[in-house]
């Protein structure tokens, strides 16, 4: 498998802003990528370190096109497919970055000063956290009949690790921005669990308990 070092992680990075999606380190991200901005964005990752940064374009009502969130994650490009002028990507998350600002070039996409420091451990794989799988699987159940969502891969969540659970629920689950962008921020993978579940708690309990939403 492929590694990177602390010393590879590069000063300066293409970023992408995208919407209602975040990388978390070791999850995957697929992108289909149409815009004639965004391609040469990913054939210039290509042909330097396959680096690209995802940050969450925020959505508040005040926010300009260009606000995103200054926490995001870079991933590498693991594969591409060139079809009918699309690229399609896939992204396997590497390690978390604040951004500091972005620089100005001529270049038809963002490109942003950023810094690891902060979360320069996410490349080191974080041990599992002893999940409880059959709650977790039993908490899903509930979750996933209420919004409908389907699964069919209860044996694979049962069985993978504690952090590509977190990162792939917190994929697929249908949390706003603001909730997603918490569980990315979080500095342990146990407190992104904890995050999470309490996400999926509330939003069960807001059924049983209807009166007290607001």
């Amino acid at each position: 498998m492929f590694t990177i070092k602390a010393k590879d992680l590069p000063e300066e990075i293409p970023v992408f802003p995208v919407s209602q999606v975040v990388l978390l380190p070791r999850g995957s991200l697929d992108l289909n990528i149409s815009d004639s901005n965004h391609i040469k964005m990913i054939e210039d990752a290509l042909a330097n370190n396959r680096l690209l940064g995802i940050v969450q374009a925020r959505l508040e009502l005040n926010s300009s096109p260009n606000d995103a969130y200054s926490i995001g994650c870079v991933g590498r490009i693991s594969s591409f497919e060139e079809y009918d002028n699309r690229l399609l990507l896939t992204l396997k998350g590497v390690c978390r970055f604040e951004t500091l600002k972005d620089r100005s070039s001529d270049l038809p996409y963002r490109r942003s000063v950023v810094d690891w420091r902060c979360f320069i451990n996410d490349l080191e794989e974080e041990p599992n956290i002893g999940a409880n799988r059959d709650n977790i699987v039993a908490q899903l159940e509930r979750y996933f009949l209420k919004t409908g969502l389907v699964c069919d891969k209860w044996d694979q969540i049962r069985s993978i690790s504690d952090d590509k659970l977190v990162s792939c629920l917190t994929m697929i689950c249908p949390f706003d921005g603001g909730e997603k962008q918490a569980i990315l921020e979080a500095t342990t993978l146990e407190e992104r669990f904890k995050i999470l579940t309490n996400l999926l708690d509330m939003s069960i309990k807001e059924d049983i308990f209807p009166s007290i939403k607001q």
